[in-house]
């Protein structure tokens, strides 16, 4: 499968859950990320004095994707909580849940906080618990660990 194709994979999953993040040599970076759908029972959920009902949880499974990314050499990379992300309205790039961007402000950062030795992109990963961004000269080395037996996002 190419890495086209597995990009595609990535952006036709609903939602997507960061599992892990790890440095596993210098100035490399590996993050898996989990496909995660609604499922299970129909549930009531109390905030407060409010109850909502009907509400399924968004989950991963072992029959969903799990991707693996791995940039060999980063410049910079951050990784915020999804509850303190805020949206980059100026932004210019492609893709839904793994996006490649041209233009950015995480980009705008790198480029003034960063010894520049050739050309930079930026990449991001939108997940239920937290938004990656990475700044890098090469794009990410992409795999498909395990894919479900039937994919529902074909």
């Amino acid at each position: 499968m190419s890495e086209n194709d597995i990009i595609d994979k990535m952006n036709a999953c609903t939602h997507l859950s960061v599992r892990e993040l790890s440095e596993p040599a210098e100035h490399s970076l590996r993050v898996v990320i989990d496909e995660a759908r609604v499922e299970g029972p129909l549930l009531n959920l109390n905030i407060g004095n409010v109850v909502l009902s009907g509400v399924r949880e968004i989950q991963t499974s072992p029959n969903n994707f799990s991707f693996e990314l791995v940039w060999p050499f980063y410049v910079t990379y951050a990784v915020t909580p999804e509850s303190y992300a805020v949206p980059d309205e100026s932004a210019l790039g492609e893709g839904k849940l793994f996006r490649i961007y041209s233009k950015s402000q995480f980009l705008d950062y790198a480029k003034i906080s960063t010894l520049q030795l050739g050309p930079v992109q930026h990449w991001a990963v939108y997940s239920l618990n937290s938004t990656v961004n990475v700044v890098a000269h090469d794009p990410p080395q992409l795999r498909i660990l395990s894919p479900p037996p039937i994919c529902s996002n074909k």
